[in-house]
């Protein structure tokens, strides 16, 4: 499995872009993706996830929104932790094109 944000949100596997729900749940997948590997604030994701806005329901609806990506995602061993103060991504970072594009860039910069 692969996740991309360069470009449009993808999670590919097999060649196949996989579906990751609403607008919100792709903002919440999208702000895991950058800050990858790195605790996340149960209200930074709130904050980014409802641009500024949230509703009195936000804490509930991002534990749905987390509870959906986990499913999707353990599938091939991509994990989203629970940490205090809020939820971490746990993924390879060769599984993310945004670290392997600084990689490359950190190369052609050393050559």
């Amino acid at each position: 499995m692969e996740l991309r944000v360069l470009g449009p949100l993808e999670v590919v596997q097999d060649d196949l872009s996989r579906p990751m729900g609403g607008r919100r749940q792709r903002a919440l997948l999208a702000d895991l993706i950058v800050h990858a590997n790195r605790v996340v604030s149960v209200d930074r994701l709130i904050e980014d996830v409802w641009e500024g806005k949230p509703p009195a329901t936000a804490h509930h609806a991002l534990q749905v929104y987390v509870s959906r990506l986990r499913t999707t995602l353990r599938e091939d061993g991509i994990q989203i932790a629970l940490r205090v103060p809020g939820y971490e991504l746990d993924v390879d970072e060769d599984r993310l094109d945004l670290s392997r594009f600084e990689h490359l860039v950190a190369d052609g910069r050393r050559a």
